[in-house]
This record gives C-alpha cells, structure tokens and sequence, in this order.
C-alpha cells in the first residue's frame, strides 16, 4: 500500500515522499486515513521488496495500457 499511496498522492520520487513525510506530520494520519498505513518504509526497502516481483506476470496488463 506504501507504493500506491505514492502514486496516488501524486509524489514524483519515493524520496521526496519519505521527506514530505518527515516534514508534515499531519500526512502521516492522511495515510493512515486513506490506506490504513501506520509507518512507510525506508526508500531502500521499497526497492528491495519491488525488485523480488517478477515484472513478466504484469506485462499484460501494461500492454492493455498501451
């Protein structure tokens, strides 16, 4: 849900969402509102987790998006 709720807040980077973060307390009861999140994780281990999904199994889906 952390990844999606930077897509859907419209955060150009996962970085600057980890700053916004730090500097706007009241977005974290956003994110607990909106997606049921209580803490975001680090940059890094976004990226780890999203580099353990094999990106075949969605690429029919990004064609028909296409």
């Amino acid at each position: 849900m952390s990844s999606f709720a930077v897509f859907a807040l419209k955060s150009p980077s996962l970085l600057q969402f980890e700053n916004q973060l730090k500097e706007h307390k009241i977005r974290m009861h956003n994110l607990n509102s909106l997606f049921k999140i209580d803490r975001v994780p680090s940059d890094t281990h976004l990226r780890d987790i999203l580099e353990t999904v094999e990106y075949n199994q969605y690429r029919p889906l990004f064609q028909r998006l296409l």
